[in-house]
C-alpha cells in the first residue's frame, strides 16, 4: 500500500495547484486593497484557496504548509466577517506568508522540517489586531 504523503504525482499535483492558488491569493489581495475588485468575492476566493491548500497539506499529512496555511485562514476569516479592507500592514504580513507557503512547497518533502513559528506568531499578532479594530 502506497501512502498518501509519499506519493510523488500527488505531491506535485499538490504543489502546482497551491502554487497557482498563491498566485492567485496575492493578485486579488493586492486588487482588494486597491479597491480595484468587489470585497466579497475577492475575499471569498483567497479564503477558498488558502482553505484548499490548508486540506490539501492536511491530506498529504505535510504539517508545517497546513499549519501556516491555517493561520493565513484566520486572518482572511478575519478581513472576510468584519468586512476590513486589507491595509498595507496586513497585505504585507499575508504577502510575506504565501511567500513563505512558496518556499515550502518548493521544498515540500522537507517542509516538515521547516521553522515556521516567526511568521505565524507574526501573522496571530495580526489577527488580534484585526479583531480589536473598529470598523
Amino acid at each position: 500500500m502506497i501512502s498518501v504523503e509519499n506519493d510523488a504525482d500527488l505531491l506535485v499535483t499538490f504543489g502546482m495547484e497551491s502554487l497557482n492558488r498563491l498566485h492567485e491569493v496575492d493578485s486579488l489581495l493586492l486588487k482588494l486593497k486597491e479597491g480595484s475588485t468587489s470585497f466579497e468575492s475577492s475575499i471569498n476566493q483567497i479564503f477558498r484557496d488558502a482553505h484548499s491548500i490548508k486540506s490539501g497539506a492536511n491530506l498529504l499529512k505535510l504539517k508545517k504548509i497546513e499549519q501556516l496555511a491555517h493561520a493565513v485562514e484566520d486572518v482572511l476569516h478575519i478581513l472576510r466577517d468584519r468586512k476590513i479592507i486589507p491595509d498595507t500592514h496586513s497585505v504585507k504580513t499575508i504577502l510575506e506568508a504565501t511567500d513563505f507557503l512558496r518556499q515550502l512547497i518548493y521544498m515540500i518533502k522537507l517542509s516538515n522540517h521547516a521553522d515556521i513559528e516567526a511568521i505565524v506568531r507574526k501573522l496571530s499578532g495580526l489577527a488580534v489586531l484585526l479583531q480589536n479594530q473598529k470598523n
